[in-house]
């Protein structure tokens, strides 16, 4: 029940932020002034302001965007888990690999991952695996080069936090999961 409330959050703080950044970009144009005409005449490149009053070049912000992309595609993308089992699939290494040459790329985020269970099992066993779930992510990116300074200790949820409601294979299959959450250092 708490999904919906974070999630309308999340939102309303994205809108906001939205609405600064934009009344802050109206607020430096300046009265009938001509973006294009000052361009001109100043010989510079044209920037966006946000709050704050720092200002960025076009270029920035396109390079700010594509990171944001670039870190909702690598948190969107989880890895998958057979019943009872920590091993990895073919799917997940494929995954790892590509986890694996951003996080290396990308030395100022590091990665916790967790790991998450179906409801089948005991609270404390379903612990112990996702444990072992995120613990075989954790080892398999270290192995392909990242540094451990970016591997934050794995997390296990157990069945706490389920992706999917139900109690059939499909939502078991949902659940048998690692997540991957990125934190800027």
């Amino acid at each position: 029940m708490k999904k919906p409330v974070v999630n309308l959050l999340m939102i309303l703080v994205f809108l906001c932020s939205c609405a600064l950044i934009l009344s802050s970009c109206a607020s430096s144009s300046g009265v009938g002034g001509d973006e294009s005409s000052s361009r001109a005449i100043t010989g510079s490149t044209p920037s966006s302001s946000v709050a704050g009053g720092t200002t960025f070049s076009s270029a920035e912000a396109d390079k700010a965007a594509q990171l944001r992309r670039e870190i909702q595609a690598f948190e969107s993308e989880m890895i998958f888990f057979d019943y009872d089992r920590a091993e990895l699939k073919p799917a997940a290494i494929s995954s790892l690999d590509k986890k694996a040459k951003w996080l290396r790329a990308n030395p100022r985020f590091a990665v916790r991952i967790s790991g998450h269970c179906d409801e089948r099992g005991t609270a404390d066993y379903n612990m112990a695996l996702g444990h072992r779930r995120a613990t075989a992510a954790y080892n398999y990116l270290q192995n392909l080069g990242v540094p451990s300074s970016q591997l934050l200790n794995p997390v296990s949820y157990g069945l706490e936090k389920p992706l999917a409601m139900g109690s059939n294979e499909a939502a078991w299959a949902k659940n048998r999961r690692a997540e991957f959450e990125l934190i800027q250092r």
